[in-house]
């Protein structure tokens, strides 16, 4: 499914939950044996002083699915539980349930994955100190230079 046709009850569910509605891309399922999830995390990442929360998207139930957040290496730093749903999915994910992990005071850059009955795993993002000159922004992957965009360097 489409990240955009889920617009607007991510939109919804952000002004519940107090996050941003940018959100990265599907999430992928790290194992069989569970109904898959997405995962969404804010595109910008998190300070870390303030509120952290994810959500997670599903077909199957979501509430009280244990959590994790990890390093990119792998090491857990943070368990957790989803909340209960929150009743602003889609036809198609009608299961939304959000996962507060703000006790993480640590900056880096992690991942959260879903384990239980429901499987998935987030994007990488970001944990910063607010303000600094490591704030809080995106992990993008080197895009291919456009053609035909170069900068002008005459005059007419």
């Amino acid at each position: 499914m489409s990240p955009l046709r889920l617009g607007p009850a991510l939109l919804v569910l952000g002004a519940l939950t107090g996050c941003g509605t940018a959100a990265s891309g599907p999430a992928t399922n790290p194992a069989p044996g569970g109904a898959s999830a997405l995962v969404r995390v804010a595109r910008a990442g998190y300070t870390t002083t303030g509120v952290k929360i994810a959500r997670v998207l599903s077909r199957a139930a979501v509430a009280g699915v244990p959590f994790a957040v990890q390093t990119i290496a792998g090491t857990v730093l943070l368990r957790g539980n989803a909340s209960g749903d929150l009743d602003v999915g889609t036809p198609r994910l009608p299961h939304v349930a959000a996962l507060d992990f703000s006790a993480l005071k640590r900056r880096g850059t992690y991942r959260i994955v879903l384990s239980g009955a429901v499987r998935g795993r987030s994007p990488a993002f970001r944990i910063a100190a607010p303000g600094g000159r490591r704030s809080p922004r995106p992990v993008r992957r080197p895009r291919p230079a456009a053609r035909g965009r170069g900068r002008r360097t005459g005059r007419r």
